[in-house]
């Protein structure tokens, strides 16, 4: 199947949508070391290092098939050391909406001052981007 941009903006606007859902408290970014669980929705894997409160709304509408993080920077402390291998997107109830292994420094889907994290030192999340993909689906 191959969609159109209109869809491709449809799909990333759903994804974030889920983002906001929920009433206990605002939407969670968290970054781990070490690579996503190979199931999604399984538990965790690595070490929690930092824990990044969302805006709400989280994400501005979607242009082209790619939504944005809104009030970026964004910043926390450490809560752990080590290096970011992933993150996961946890929505205002703490259910998990999505994981991401493309967190880095530079024009990744999960944008940060630092990959290394430690204890107790701010760290700011600098963009996060949901693309939808484009061509055949």
């Amino acid at each position: 199947m191959r969609v159109s941009e209109t869809v491709r903006d449809a799909m990333a606007n759903g994804a974030v949508d889920l983002v906001d859902a929920g009433v206990a408290g605002a939407a969670v970014l968290e970054i781990y070391t070490g690579t996503a669980p190979a199931t999604f929705g399984d538990a965790p894997a690595g070490t929690l290092l930092i824990l990044f409160d969302l805006p709400d709304p989280a994400f501005g509408a979607a242009a082209v098939g790619v939504a944005t993080l809104l009030g970026v920077p964004i910043a926390a402390v450490g809560e752990g050391a080590g290096d970011a291998g992933y993150a996961r997107v946890l929505d205002q109830d703490a259910a998990a909406v999505f994981d991401t292994e493309d967190v880095g420094t530079s024009g990744n889907t999960v944008t940060m001052s630092t990959v290394t994290v430690s204890v107790g030192l701010d760290v700011d999340l600098t963009a996060m981007t949901v693309t939808a993909p484009a061509g055949a689906v």
